[in-house]
């Protein structure tokens, strides 16, 4: 990855993060250090002793549910309600997922 491609700040990582939860710790870690960060791809390879393809994969993976998630407009929301609140939320929500 060069440096010419775009990463994105903390406070967007963070954002971002609750997308995240299928994604496993290590890979997590290094598409942060690719994305936010902004290390290059064979570095954070070597660091975390995976092939360079599975970094950019990694990434890829991640700018893809970036696409489907529009951080410019919309924040992650976790709360507890009672169950006929939850189930008001979780309509409302239905709007803004990207099929």
């Amino acid at each position: 990855m060069t440096n010419q491609e775009k990463t994105i700040t903390q406070e967007e990582w963070d954002k971002l993060s609750p997308a995240l939860y299928k994604l496993s710790r290590q890979t997590a870690d290094i598409v942060r250090a690719v994305l936010v960060e902004g290390r290059q791809g064979i570095d954070v390879a070597k660091e975390h002793n995976v092939s360079r393809q599975a970094v950019y994969a990694a990434v890829a993976r991640v700018r893809k549910i970036m696409e489907a998630k529009d951080l410019s407009v919309l924040e992650p929301v976790l709360v507890w309600l009672p169950p006929d609140k939850a189930k008001e939320v979780r309509a409302m929500a239905k709007q803004y997922e990207k099929k």
